[in-house]
């Protein structure tokens, strides 16, 4: 579970997608795994929808992509 700042409605069950396109996403580095694990589950989804031609899907998961990698730097560099 995951603390939601958008709704103030406090834990919620955790939906990937909806959550790291949401621009008041709030996480922590607890939950590292999980974002790299959807990291490479986005990626194969963008290389098969590249394989067959499916450009929306592919350009989709791009912009998931992109969150999930900013997302994951954030939490991976140390701050002072």
């Amino acid at each position: 579970m995951l603390l939601c700042a958008k709704t103030n409605a406090g834990r919620f069950a955790y939906d990937m997608v909806k959550c790291v396109t949401c621009p008041v996403f709030v996480t922590t580095p607890e939950f590292l795994p999980q974002h790299r694990r959807q990291l490479e589950q986005t990626q194969t989804l963008i290389a098969q929808a590249d394989r067959t031609g499916h450009q929306r899907l592919a350009e989709m998961n791009r912009t998931v992509e992109k969150n999930l990698l900013a997302i994951i730097d954030g939490l991976a560099t140390p701050r002072c």
